[in-house]
C-alpha cells in the first residue's frame, strides 16, 4: 500500500497537501488498514511510499504549524519523519 508522504496527522484533522479533511484519528485508520492487509497478504516487507512529499505545502496549513510547534520542529519536512516513525510503529505490530 502506498501511503502518500504528503499526508500527515494534524491533531484532529488529516492534512492532505494544504487541504484539511476531518478524519478523526488517522493513525487508528491506518492501523485498521494495515492489520487487514497483513491478514490478506502476509509478508515481512511492505512499501509505504513517501517519496512524493512536497513539504512546503504544509507551510500553509495552520494545524501542521501547530503540530510542529508542539513537537519542537523547525522545518515542515520534519513532519514526514514524524509520520514515518508513527507508521513504522504501527507496521511493527504486523
Amino acid at each position: 500500500m502506498k501511503v502518500p508522504g504528503f499526508i500527515i496527522d494534524c491533531g484532529k484533522s488529516l492534512c492532505y497537501n494544504d487541504k484539511l479533511k476531518d478524519y478523526g484519528d488517522f493513525y487508528a485508520l491506518l492501523e485498521d488498514i494495515f492489520r487487514e492487509l497483513a491478514d490478506i497478504f502476509p509478508s515481512p516487507y511492505i512499501h509505504i511510499g513517501g517519496d512524493e512529499v512536497i513539504s512546503s505545502q504544509w507551510r500553509r496549513c495552520p494545524d501542521c504549524g501547530a503540530l510542529m510547534r508542539r513537537l519542537g520542529m523547525a522545518e515542515e519536512r520534519e513532519l514526514q519523519g514524524y509520520f514515518t516513525s508513527r507508521l513504522t510503529s504501527i507496521l511493527a505490530r504486523y
